[in-house]
């Protein structure tokens, strides 16, 4: 009777050892690049640690992105033995014939773990990184290198050179830059200050108003950007206020667009917080809540000014001296995290104090 050969397979560990690393992919990404349409993958390290938002936080060295979603890598260590294996021949004993065999072409003793980033995080680390690596546009007087004479004492990038740089997905990068009003001029990149963007909307409500343009309603963008060029504005600062204040809906179409009302009051609210606290003097003595009002209804068109309310900005302030309603706001006052969407504004709130209720805009301790 024959007996059947049930040693199993021959295994063997290879001489020469390759490198692999083993990676644990999320269920999510592993569907997206097992579908008919897999989507693009990049590998992208930080510039350098201080980019982290969070200095207690260590920075990822490297992090995955697909074209909407940043992954971050974890080498996790494993006790158990795990090697990568090779089919190959091998002979028994004196037999000439060669037999299926394994052969471990290597050993890894840890894996690669993909983490996604959290939204708000990731937007807080743009932020930063922006407004550590753009110079900041500050008004119509701002050397922007239009001429051919000037010289630039930093280097410039353009969006593309920061997106490159910038340890995040296209689509995250791309929205962080929007809420932000980043802009391109000649290539180089700038951020405009909180005193530019009130200026700007400011020259958009002059336009507005000397072309009849009605900005509650949809209008034709040509209209008003002719008038805020002549203004010494660039085209493409205008653009990017614009574009942060359309509707979801909107997307552009025919030249013609419309803001959205909760968007634009409580923007406008954030900006007039910041440029009030560029005020040295705003910083030590405070304005009364009442000139701050009026600023702020100032830079709204006539419609939306009911919605504007103190309850839309309270997320930006805390009080420093509660029995004289002071109150100090932080230097990171533009979250564009925080901006997406806004609430009915309730106006029986803080906005209807008495007008000698102060508030201070500086920094917190």
């Amino acid at each position: 009777m024959s007996t059947q050969d049930d040693s199993g397979i021959p295994f063997e560990i290879s001489n020469e050892q390759q490198n692999f690393r083993l990676l644990e992919l999320p269920p999510s990404l592993l569907a997206l690049i097992a579908s008919k349409d897999p989507p693009n993958l990049w590998l992208k390290s930080a510039e350098s640690p201080s980019a982290n938002v969070d200095s207690k936080q260590p920075s990822p060295s490297v992090v995955l992105c697909t074209d909407d979603h940043t992954y971050q890598l974890r080498q996790v260590q494993s006790s158990n033995s795990v090697f990568i294996l090779k089919p190959s021949e091998s002979s028994r004993g004196d037999s000439s014939i060669n037999s299926p065999s394994l052969s471990a072409i290597a050993q890894c003793t840890a894996t690669l773990e993909l983490i996604p980033s959290e939204t708000a995080a990731s937007s807080a680390m743009v932020s930063q990184i922006l407004k550590k690596s753009l110079p900041s546009y500050k008004g119509t007087d701002t050397d922007m290198g239009l001429g051919t004479n000037t010289t630039f004492s930093r280097e410039y990038k353009d969006k593309n050179a920061l997106l490159q740089d910038t340890p995040i997905s296209p689509e995250e990068f791309d929205k962080t830059w929007k809420q932000l009003c980043a802009f391109e001029v000649l290539g180089r990149a700038w951020l405009p200050a909180p005193s530019a963007l009130a200026m700007v909307w400011k020259s958009i409500l002059s336009a507005a108003i000397a072309r009849g343009v009605n900005l509650e309603k949809r209008f034709e963008l040509k209209s008003l950007a002719e008038m805020v060029g002549d203004d010494g504005f660039p085209w493409a600062l205008f653009m990017a206020v614009v574009m942060r204040l359309v509707s979801d809906t909107d997307y552009l179409k025919n030249e013609y667009v419309s803001l959205s009302r909760d968007k634009t009051v409580q923007w406008v609210g954030i900006v007039c917080l910041q440029r009030a606290g560029e005020s040295e003097q705003a910083n030590t003595e405070g304005i009364p809540q009442s000139d701050f009002l009026a600023q702020w209804y100032d830079l709204l068109p006539e419609g939306w000014r009911k919605h504007a309310s103190m309850d839309l900005l309270k997320a930006k302030y805390s009080h420093l001296d509660p029995s004289q309603e002071k109150t100090v706001f932080g230097e990171n006052i533009f979250d564009p995290t925080s901006l997406e969407t806004s609430p009915s504004a309730n106006t029986s709130g803080k906005a209807n104090r008495n007008w000698h209720e102060k508030f201070k805009l500086g920094r917190k301790s």
